[in-house]
Parts: structure tokens; sequence; C-alpha cells
């Protein structure tokens, strides 16, 4: 089928199985699933709050509900306890 619309595959560059120079998760596979409401300026920056780029990625969703289950590394806010808005969308969109 087309899939659900909520979701799109977000992809990055790896190149014989190695992470290209400027993918934006090294340690994270060459695709994986994100909110459709995200574009790609909000998905790098909520990465880049992140250690290790390692946002917050489905991996794994209730059949029946859509709940969904994700995995990060923690945010870096610092003593300052700044945030992201980015950040914060796509948690925001993953409760949706």
């Amino acid at each position: 089928g087309d899939g659900n619309p909520n979701w799109q595959l977000y992809q990055q560059e790896f190149a014989d199985e190695v992470p290209a120079v400027d993918c934006l998760a090294p340690t994270y596979p060459s695709a994986w699933v994100v909110p459709a409401s995200l574009d790609d300026d909000q998905i790098r920056s909520a990465a880049k709050y992140r250690s290790k780029q390692r946002m917050p990625a489905a991996c794994w969703m209730h059949r029946d509900t859509g709940a969904v289950m994700t995995r990060s590394s923690q945010p870096m806010a610092g003593v300052s306890a700044k945030s992201n808005a980015d950040d914060i969308a796509l948690l925001e969109a993953y409760r949706l």
C-alpha cells in the first residue's frame, strides 16, 4: 500500500555501508521513520540538539492504537537548561 501519511522515511547518505561525512546521524541506519509533519531542516536541528545527533527515532508502533516508542540520546540542554524548538516539535509529533 501507500503506507501511513503521518510518517516519512528519512534517508541519509552511505557509501559501501559506511556513513558519508555529512550524514545526519552516523550511528543510525541509512534510513529510518520520522513524522511526516517535520521538514528536513527541523529534523537536522532536532538531531543537533542530541548527543551524537541521536535524535528521537521510532523503533516500534502499536498496531491498533498507533502509539509509538522512540529511542534517542540525552538532549544537550547543559547547565542553562536550554531547549530546542525543533526537538520539542519532533517529540510532539510522535505523540500525535
